[in-house]
């Protein structure tokens, strides 16, 4: 589209959707408003409610020259009101800028709304071009965002980097249990490499088959209890000889720990209030703790982590128990220490160690502490809870006549 010929100048116009080229014989640079600037109405007029047409219209044009001189002079949009759409765009050439480009499409809006009601109208300034359509004449992602998108474009870094930074979280995330769980089961194969190492060179290792067979494949009828670590198994070995086979329920990551302390602290230690531990096996797809069999007596500790089996106690032990309980209750547990060490020992660690004691020594088996536990009480730091008092530690003993 060409604009108005005039003999009394030497330059032109030409407008194209799309693009503009002029020349002259002058420096029209930053110039808006000219002589030969015009408006351009198509010839159908639009069939509907022209007065909301005409609405849409002004409000599309007045949004686009306020967006456009925003977004470095070009702006695309459109309005819907009413079911009835308009479709718009608003360039300044490269040659304007500032406020001049606001002046020039200010003076567009003022012009475009006499096309209507045509379907289509532009504004052929010499500083801007404006359009409007009931057709799309543009292509645009989003009609809603300037023609180079920098909201669009600020959005979609946005998302990206968002994307982007919780990909990294997550993929860093999953490397770090990985390698957590990597470096846990390497610690258990090395534990457990360790400890089939000196259970082979020692007496200590029992086949699982020959566990196995020995309580006729842990058939109920040699079943002697259950608890919360394992069943206990009676069983008989080939030479003859009657053990408790204690069958392991492994339901934590820690049991290799649990097993390598309950092998190593039990089977090193010979006392006549403890059950001595024969062994174990671990080639089999369970572990099996191996104990000597103790005829016509409670097996309950074995349920425990403890493996305490008390022989039958004295009176006299039974009243020592309660004296330590009494000294305890009354602060003056240091007390109950053999008098042969006299006052050789650290009061503290010495109250920490009778109570210990205590602890292992409660009534029932589910307040005892595993020997894990005891280990830790004793070695480390470790915050020693107060013990449960044994029934009728109020009472009195008195003598029937």
């Amino acid at each position: 589209m060409c604009g108005p010929f005039s003999r009394s100048r030497r330059g032109g116009r030409l407008f194209l959707d799309g693009c503009y080229v002029r020349y002259d014989d002058y420096s029209f640079f930053n110039e808006t408003l000219d002589v030969q600037d015009t408006t351009v109405c198509e010839t159908q007029d639009f069939v509907g409610n022209h007065t909301v047409f005409a609405a849409n219209v002004k409000v599309l044009a007045r949004n686009l020259s306020v967006e456009a001189p925003k977004n470095d002079n070009f702006f695309v949009g459109f309005v819907n009101k009413g079911y009835i759409t308009v479709y718009g765009l608003a360039q300044c050439w490269e040659s304007v800028s500032g406020s001049a480009c606001e002046d020039c499409l200010a003076k567009a809006v003022s012009n475009i709304g006499s096309c209507t009601p045509k379907e289509e109208g532009r504004v052929l300034n010499a500083g801007c071009y404006m359009r409007y359509s009931t057709q799309k004449f543009y292509y645009n992602s989003s009609d809603l965002v300037g023609g180079h998108n920098h909201e669009n474009l600020s959005a979609i870094t946005l998302a990206a980097t968002t994307s982007a930074l919780a990909l990294v979280l997550i993929i860093t995330t999953v490397v770090i249990i990985a390698r957590k769980n990597v470096l846990r089961k390497r610690k258990v194969r090395k534990q457990l490499g360790g400890l089939l190492s000196s259970l082979y060179k020692s007496k200590l290792n029992f086949s699982y088959e020959s566990l196995e067979k020995a309580t006729n494949y842990f058939h109920n009828s040699n079943k002697l209890g259950q608890g919360g670590s394992g069943s206990v198994y009676k069983g008989i070995l080939p030479d003859g000889k009657v053990v408790a086979i204690k069958r392991l329920f492994f339901k934590n990551p820690q049991w290799v720990d649990d097993f390598f302390n309950e092998v190593n602290l039990i089977s090193g230690i010979n006392h006549k209030n403890l059950v001595k531990q024969l062994g174990c096996s671990i080639t089999g797809p369970e572990s099996l703790l191996v104990y000597e069999y103790v005829p016509n007596q409670s097996l309950h500790d074995h349920f425990s982590g403890i493996n305490l089996i008390l022989n039958s106690c004295s009176c006299k032990n039974i009243a020592l128990s309660y004296s330590v309980w009494n000294l305890y209750g009354t602060g003056k547990l240091c007390e109950a220490v053999d008098p042969i060490l006299e006052a050789n020992f650290e009061e503290v660690e010495a109250s920490r160690l009778l109570q210990v004691g205590l602890l292992c020594a409660q009534a029932s088996a589910e307040l005892r502490p595993s020997m894990s536990v005891v280990v830790k009480m004793l070695t480390d730091n470790h915050e020693i809870p107060q013990p449960t008092p044994p029934p009728f530690i109020n009472s009195s003993i008195g003598e029937s006549g």
